[in-house]
């Protein structure tokens, strides 16, 4: 043979001399020997593996088909898995859990709307999705939390596309992570936004603490006010408040002070809130 900078010939010896410097190299269960019983003949590589001696020819042949049969095999096994994901019971579960989440929203709602403060003033919740998701995540998340049933052929594709994608990268990362273990981190609600939201959230925190105290102080402030406007409130109410004139006046200014009070501490709290809110953006 021909080297392959110089084109100088190989020698046998060259041969065997490279055949030891790699033969350390090599995987547990292989061997690379070469032979020459007869020196007017060209040189033999015999390679040793788990099927057997086989030329050197030969062996690259046979691995390169057990190559191919192995990444058809984990390709096989990627498709069983999400197919089990997408039309089991994980997918069912993760649109269960949802469709519960948005479920308990609205009850909580509607216990809701009959509690509000002295000013008509109430809260409803709003389910929405993370903002920090990027768009393939979410619509990712859409899809997941549509019933199996629900989706129509396209949604199954688009669905299997991106999952298959996900996995592709955590495979490029874990190569010798189980498929179980990749597919419960790639629906961490990916695992690694979660942590960024922490962070995120820690450092608005720290950057907010003086805001904050300002706000708790102004809510308990408001509380008493609306504390007091109700009070007064019941008073105007009593009839035997009237049997005083000027009792009777009296508490009349009192409520419209109390009102002003809690008003003020209201806006106290939205302009604080809005600070908060600001600063947050910011970071």
């Amino acid at each position: 043979s021909r080297g392959r900078d110089s084109g100088a010939a190989t020698s046998a010896d060259g041969v065997r001399q490279s055949l030891r410097q790699r033969r350390d190299a090599l995987g547990a269960g292989w061997d690379a020997e070469a032979r020459q019983p007869d020196p007017a003949k060209p040189l033999v590589v015999e390679v040793t593996g788990p099927l057997g001696k086989a030329p050197l020819v030969d062996a690259i042949q046979t691995v390169e088909q057990q190559h191919q049969q192995l990444a058809g095999l984990l390709s096989r096994k990627q498709d069983d898995a999400l197919r089990e994901l997408l039309q089991g019971l994980v997918a069912r579960e993760v649109a269960e859990k949802v469709r519960g989440a948005k479920r308990l929203i609205n009850l909580m709602n509607q216990r809701l709307e009959t509690v509000t403060t002295a000013h008509d003033v109430g809260v409803r919740l709003r389910w929405r999705r993370s903002p920090e998701l990027d768009p393939a995540t979410a619509r990712m998340v859409d899809l997941l939390s549509t019933l199996p049933d629900l989706r129509t052929d396209d949604d199954e594709q688009e669905l299997r596309l991106a999952l298959s994608n996900r996995l592709d990268e955590a495979r490029k990362l874990q190569p010798d992570a189980p498929y179980r273990q990749l597919i419960a981190e790639t629906l961490d609600h990916v695992a690694e936004r979660r942590r960024e939201g922490a962070s995120k959230r820690r450092a608005v925190h720290d950057a907010t603490a003086g805001l904050r105290r300002e706000l708790a102080a102004a809510e308990r402030a408001w509380e008493a006010a609306e504390h007091r406007v109700a009070e007064l409130q019941a008073l105007l109410g009593e009839p035997d408040t009237y049997d005083d004139p000027e009792r009777a006046r009296q508490v009349a200014e009192d409520y419209g002070t109390a009102k002003s009070d809690a008003m003020r501490h209201m806006s106290e709290c939205e302009a604080l809130q809005r600070r908060i809110d600001r600063a947050a953006a910011d970071l």
